[in-house]
This record gives structure tokens, C-alpha cells and sequence, in this order.
């Protein structure tokens, strides 16, 4: 748990208080790890290795559109852990952006 956000690791689900959040399985996976790795900076291509299965064919574009999709749909959910894109080194979620 990290706020208000709630993963359930069991059922592979999220929720923002009462609100459950449609994610995909890619965007929950995003999400458990960073969440996991609090106050860490990943680049693209490390969430790309660390994410994604390895006979993916996802590039650093695709970790960078999930990483929008996953900010907008926190971001209708209400209030939200802050995922940061710190330039030049990579995204965490910070705890200082709450």
C-alpha cells in the first residue's frame, strides 16, 4: 500500500481507496515494481529488462507510453503516488510528490 493505492499482489489488482483501477497486466507489473523499488530511478530500458518478458519486442517508446497510460489512469482515480520522470536518469515513484 502506498496512500491511498492498494495493490493486492494475490489477484493482481489495484485499487485507489474504493476504486478499483482497470490496468492491464503490463501496467499492474509496472506499477508492483516501482512500488516495490520505492525512492529508486529506472531507466527505460532497466523497466524494459525487469518488466516486460524477455521475448518481448517492446521498445524504450512502449515503457514510455505505458508510463503515460499509468499516470492517467491514477490520475482519474484521484489522488495518486507521484511517478517521476527524473531527466536524463529515469521514472520512480516518489513519496516526497504526495
Amino acid at each position: 500500500q502506498l496512500g491511498a493505492l492498494l495493490l493486492d499482489v494475490d489477484a493482481s489488482t489495484a485499487s485507489m481507496g474504493e476504486q478499483p483501477l482497470n490496468l492491464q497486466r503490463l501496467e499492474y507489473r509496472l506499477l508492483e515494481f516501482l512500488m516495490r523499488n520505492i525512492g529508486r530511478t529506472y531507466t527505460a530500458e532497466a523497466l524494459l529488462d525487469r518488466v516486460w518478458p524477455a521475448d518481448s519486442e517492446a521498445s524504450v517508446e512502449t515503457v514510455r507510453g505505458y508510463i503515460k497510460t499509468l499516470r492517467k489512469k491514477l490520475s482519474a482515480a484521484g489522488p495518486k503516488p507521484a511517478i517521476r520522470n527524473i531527466y536524463g536518469l529515469g521514472y520512480k515513484i516518489d513519496l516526497s510528490e504526495q
